[in-house]
C-alpha cells in the first residue's frame, strides 16, 4: 500500500506591484507555510529591489518585514524568474509585495503550499 501526501496550494494573481503599500493587494496566507513569488513583468523591463510586508489581520496595517538583523528584507526581481517567499511572513495573516523605488511597478503571481 502506497500513501499519497497531498500538499494545500493556492495561488494568486495577477498582483499589481507599486511603491505604495496601500495600493497593492494583500495576499491572504491562510495555512499556507511557504510559496513562491513568480515575475511576470516589471516597469524597468528588467530587475527591480522589493520588500516584503506583513499584517496580523485582513484590516491590519501593513508593516515593513525586517530581519533578526534589523535589516529590510528585499529581493531582487527580474520578469520570467521565481523567488522563494521569506520564511519569517508565514507567522503573518497577509503579506504584500512592494517597489522600494517610486514610479518602478511590476505585475507577480503567487503560489503557496501548506
Amino acid at each position: 500500500m502506497s500513501i499519497q501526501i497531498e500538499r494545500v496550494i493556492g495561488s494568486a494573481g495577477p498582483i499589481a506591484v507599486s511603491s505604495d503599500p496601500a495600493a497593492v493587494t494583500p495576499v491572504p496566507l491562510g495555512t499556507s507555510a511557504g510559496g513562491m513569488l513568480h515575475c511576470v513583468s516589471t516597469s524597468t523591463a528588467g530587475p527591480i529591489t522589493v520588500s516584503w510586508y506583513a499584517q496580523y489581520a485582513a484590516a491590519s496595517p501593513a508593516y515593513k518585514l525586517f530581519d533578526a538583523a534589523n535589516v529590510v528584507v528585499t529581493n531582487i526581481i527580474a520578469p520570467g524568474n521565481c523567488y522563494e517567499m521569506p520564511s519569517a511572513l508565514f507567522g503573518a495573516a497577509q503579506v504584500r509585495v512592494v517597489a522600494e523605488t517610486a514610479g518602478q511597478t511590476a505585475v507577480v503571481f503567487f503560489s503557496l503550499k501548506g
